[in-house]
């Protein structure tokens, strides 16, 4: 039990670590975004985007919805 825990702050704060994931999540708590209009917000490849989204999602920090337009990311749930 100790250890998941530890585990799960650890997901925290790696997550919360980097400048751009922080940023990814205020604007998702701000409301849904899809993640390549994330992309252009940020100087950075399109590829690195998903990346910090999965991270980001790991830690439950953020949730990840899929349609026919692409990923949309929000707060969590």
């Amino acid at each position: 039990m100790i250890v998941d825990q530890e585990d799960r702050a650890d997901a925290l704060f790696h997550a919360l670590a980097d400048r751009t994931r922080r940023d990814i999540v205020r604007r998702a708590l701000a409301g849904e975004h899809s993640v390549s209009a994330l992309a252009g917000k940020y100087d950075m490849s399109f590829a690195a985007v998903p990346k910090h989204v999965v991270v980001l999602e790991k830690a439950g920090l953020i949730t990840k919805r899929r349609s026919a337009r692409g990923a949309h990311l929000a707060g969590p749930r």
